[in-house]
């Protein structure tokens, strides 16, 4: 729009983490500012074309349900599709929701003391769950491909070692990450790894794929620690404000 006036419409988030223990004490309290992903942004600009009561598509379709935690380094982009490194069973669906000032969502996910502990430096807005599917064939330690019973979903891998960790091969002996080498097309079978696999794992094996779109992403300035017996609770805040 042009004239004197301008008045935009732009995303912003914030993530608030509250670390408690075991108790409900808070032990801390910090909000960081996210990252509005391209993925975000494309679903706003097609929901403003659709007609009432007419969404299709895989765009339309999305919307953030899901938050994870993660492990990785580095800074987020509006150009993220994925976490640099997310960590299993973190990805939980929120439970509770709550829109005030009407134009702001509220997600908000609790991790009780059962959940899983660790130092997290990342946090991630996702439009689905996890995959899962198993392995149709052994694999030996070093091996750098391996071959799904079923075909994954899209997934986005990197060539830079370590940069995603897309996926965890939940092996009740010598779990592990790996990370895919690129990005791979719905329905592939095989797929090929950055690195060789620390482990042998068994055909069957359960397999987790970090998959789904990112709608946004931040980066802890300090590591957030959830210590054994502690509770953490994210809650994210998605704005539409004029800018």
């Amino acid at each position: 729009m042009s004239g004197a006036s301008k008045s935009d419409v732009g995303i912003k988030g914030e993530v608030r983490v509250i670390r408690m223990d075991e108790h409900g004490r808070v032990l801390s309290d910090e909000t960081y500012h996210n990252t509005a992903t391209d993925w975000a942004r494309a679903v706003l600009a097609q929901l403003i074309l659709t007609p009432p009561n007419q969404e299709s598509g895989s765009v339309l379709t999305s919307r953030p349900l899901y938050i994870s935690l993660g492990t990785g380094t580095g800074t987020a982009s509006h150009t993220d599709v994925a976490m640099f490194a997310e960590v299993y069973n973190t990805r939980r669906a929120f439970s509770y929701s709550a829109t005030f000032q009407g134009f702001a969502a509220q997600l908000t996910v609790a991790y009780q003391t059962t959940d899983p502990s660790g130092t997290f430096t990342e946090a991630g807005l996702w439009d689905a769950n996890v995959t899962t599917t198993t392995l149709a064939s052994a694999v030996t330690a070093g091996a750098k491909s391996i071959t799904l019973a079923n075909g994954a979903p899209a997934l986005y891998g990197s060539t830079v070692p370590g940069q995603y960790n897309t996926l965890y091969i939940n092996d009740s002996t010598n779990p592990e990450y790996a990370s895919i080498a690129q990005t791979v097309s719905a329905g592939t079978t095989t797929l090929t790894l950055q690195n060789g696999l620390q482990y042998a794992h068994a055909s069957g094996t359960q397999v987790v794929l970090f998959s789904g779109n990112l709608w946004g992403h931040v980066t802890f300035p300090q590591a957030v620690t959830k210590g054994q017996g502690e509770q953490l609770v994210i809650q994210w805040t998605v704005y539409l404000q004029a800018v």
